[in-house]
């Protein structure tokens, strides 16, 4: 009991600092709870790393290269496979081949190359139309083939990263935003208006549910609807709009969507 009320004293003088304020360590660690956030951060940056090296084992960097070939001017001459062999790819179920081939351009010596097909029945020693770019004849592809062994579709892969690296700046933006918050936040009160369950589940992993918190801030009447999936806030608000009771904040004045409930922080 005596913590508690040692922890509140140490909260309530925190809240009556004038902004900019100094945040002890205490405080901090109350309101932005680091092993959540520790926790977030990890498995989006897992996610990020494994979606980068999905992107890179799948994106097509060859696509740009394959179309300058087709625009030209280019030039289709006969060639011949060296080798073929399956990969370890497999797209939409089919088996992705790989080819050394050769081939004399115009001018100049002869030349090697690599190139990818999805299936295919080409044999070594097989004669086949190569075509190359005329102003680069080192850039050349068998028709029917492309020099990258993924194919368009692996645009997609792109998406893991992306989203994975969208989840992280998100999170350390939140931070960001929640270090500032503390520092430069004006300390209020509200009115709790309604406490509505939206029963979206905040993650798959989680049976929280996100609630939608409706306030009118009491200076200025000024109506606000706060998402929260954190159970501690939930049942504040139901409590103080049960007994028709203020509930302090700490918020930004430009963005009063973004506000703590300072009632909630635990030592």
């Amino acid at each position: 009991m005596i913590a508690q009320e040692t922890w509140r004293m140490e909260r309530d003088s925190f809240l009556s600092m004038p902004p900019p304020r100094d945040v002890p360590p205490s405080v901090r660690k109350a309101a932005m709870p680091l092993k959540g956030h520790s926790v977030l951060v990890s498995i989006t940056t897992m996610a990020l790393a494994f979606g980068l090296l999905l992107s890179g084992i799948f994106f097509p960097t060859h696509l740009l290269r394959d179309r300058k070939i087709r625009q030209g001017p280019s030039r289709t001459v006969p060639g011949k496979i060296l080798s073929a062999e399956d990969t370890i790819l497999n797209i939409n179920d089919v088996k992705v081949r790989k080819y050394r081939f050769s081939y004399q351009p115009d001018s100049g010596a002869g030349r090697e190359g690599t190139a990818y097909t999805s299936g295919g029945s080409w044999r070594e020693g097989m004669a086949i139309p190569v075509r190359y770019l005329e102003s680069n004849p080192a850039l050349a592809v068998p028709i029917g083939a492309r020099s990258g062994a993924s194919t368009a579709f692996g645009l997609l892969a792109m998406i893991f990263p992306l989203m994975a690296g969208g989840l992280l700046i998100h999170t350390l933006y939140q931070k960001r935003r929640g270090k500032r918050l503390l520092r430069y936040g004006r300390v209020g009160t509200a009115k709790v208006i309604a406490v509505e369950n939206t029963h979206a589940i905040y993650s798959e992993d989680s049976e929280q549910f996100v609630f939608k918190i409706h306030l009118a801030f009491a200076e200025d009447g000024r109506a606000v609807v706060r998402s929260s999936h954190d159970p501690r806030e939930i049942a504040l608000v139901e409590e103080r709009m049960d007994s028709s009771q203020p509930v302090r904040i700490l918020y930004d004045p430009n963005q009063p969507k973004c506000l703590l409930f300072p009632e909630t922080w635990n030592p």
